[in-house]
Parts: structure tokens; C-alpha cells; sequence
């Protein structure tokens, strides 16, 4: 197994040099000779290669696979409450906390 870095450092190597090849050919004339066409159609056949085995690598790769949350220990469902639920009722915010209004507060310990 290869890592995926190196083919695409060797590709990218590969397709400089098809380019400078290309680039030769055109400050000569224009048209590749018979011996630049076969080493550019080595590096493309071998870049075509690099890309097949990038994509087998990539198939290789398990992401599709689905993640299983599991508890390690099963927990029972919570049972709801039977007794009635009954609200406070108060006419000041501090009858909410001391249930008196009248209530005074000290600290005399």
C-alpha cells in the first residue's frame, strides 16, 4: 500500500515534466517529434495509472462504514412520575424562594 502523498508528489513530477515537454515542442515549431510524443505518452500513461491507484486507494479508505454508538451498560427507561405536578404561587419574587413576603433578612447568625 502506497500513501496517497507520494502518488500525487510523483504525478505532479509527471505532469511537469509532459508540460516542459510540451513547451519544448512549441519554441521548435509547434509539433512534438516522434521521440517527445512517446515519452509524453509514457508520463500520461503513467499519470493515468497514478490516477487509478489513487482512486483504489480512496475506495480503500472504510468512511462509508456507519458509526455505532452503543452504551456499554443498558440503562432502564425512566419512569414517569403518577404524583400531580403543583406550581407555587407568589405575588413577589421573594415569596418564590421564603414563601412569606414578609420575611426579613439579617445577619445575626
Amino acid at each position: 500500500m502506497r500513501f496517497i502523498a507520494d502518488l500525487v508528489h510523483e504525478k505532479k513530477q509527471l505532469v511537469e515534466k509532459a508540460e516542459a515537454i510540451l513547451n519544448e515542442a512549441e519554441k521548435a515549431g509547434g509539433s512534438l517529434t516522434n521521440e517527445q510524443e512517446r515519452q509524453f505518452n509514457r508520463y500520461t500513461d503513467k499519470i493515468k495509472s497514478i490516477n487509478e491507484s489513487i482512486d483504489e486507494e480512496l475506495l480503500n479508505i472504510r468512511t462509508s462504514e456507519p458509526i455505532l454508538i452503543t452504551p456499554q451498560k443498558a440503562v432502564s427507561p425512566i419512569e414517569e412520575s403518577k404524583t400531580p405536578v403543583t406550581k407555587a404561587v407568589s405575588k413577589s419574587f421573594r415569596g418564590m424562594f421564603y414563601g412569606n413576603e414578609t420575611v426579613s433578612l439579617s445577619n445575626n447568625g
